[in-house]
């Protein structure tokens, strides 16, 4: 009956996706560390501050989260100041990074080459946002300000944030997973949630199942269907 936490690792779409949920009791560190721990390579993720104790793992932070904070303080912005407004003057630029990012990935699917493009088109702007954040807010923008925290976040995480330009399997955002824990959110509410750690573990695998095989473009009921009818033949 006590609180408890599903996390979710995905692996990148260029390869073979996969996706695992695991139950933890807490949201504490030493969980994605004890998962990680025989993992070494890039890893995608948001400001919480436990996944900076992983080893051998380079972060990755998503440019969706440094967004948000200018798209939250916009809100609070008359409409007829928007026009004149840094945080959306900001905002944009990280529109139009995104959005030159979308493009390459669209038009093609090798990581090689959306790394190639990355830095010769998007790369320069990534470049111009830092130079304009950091001009902005070392000449004159109030350091306690809603203007100031927000670009100073993206100050602070910058190197995570230019990491994305180093392999072109590197999503610009944790969307991925932000979209892989949506369905576990709805199996939760449909089941009327977990009584038991055997439950919620038998989700979890259940759920990882599920989501990899549509990850896949299999069907989810004709694959467990295809697991359970050769779960014991140990002849292959």
């Amino acid at each position: 009956r006590d609180k408890s936490y599903v996390w979710l690792y995905a692996s990148s779409l260029y390869e073979t996706p996969i996706y695992v949920y695991e139950y933890k009791s807490s949201r504490e560190g030493k969980n994605p560390q004890e998962f990680l721990k025989n993992y070494s390579g890039y890893l995608v993720c948001d400001e919480y501050k436990g996944y900076n104790s992983v080893e051998n793992v380079t972060l990755s932070k998503c440019w969706f989260h440094a967004k948000k904070k200018y798209a939250d303080l916009i809100k609070t912005i008359p409409l007829k100041q928007r026009n004149k407004s840094k945080a959306v003057e900001l905002h944009n630029m990280i529109s139009d990074i995104i959005y030159q990012n979308n493009l390459i990935e669209e038009k093609t699917k090798n990581p090689q080459k959306i790394k190639e493009e990355r830095n010769k088109i998007v790369a320069p702007l990534v470049n111009e946002y830092f130079s304009k954040i950091k001009d902005l807010y070392n000449n004159g923008v109030d350091k306690s300000s809603e203007l100031g925290k927000a670009i100073n976040y993206s100050i602070k995480i910058e190197e995570g944030l230019r990491t994305f330009l180093e392999d072109g399997h590197i999503p610009m955002t944790n969307n991925l997973a932000e979209r892989g824990i949506k369905p576990f959110v709805i199996l939760r509410k449909n089941s009327l949630f977990s009584n038991t750690e055997n439950g919620a573990e038998a989700s979890c695998i259940l759920m990882s199942i599920v989501q990899t095989a549509k990850m896949n473009l299999l069907k989810p009921d004709k694959y467990i269907e295809y697991v359970l009818e050769r779960i014991d033949d140990t002849s292959t």
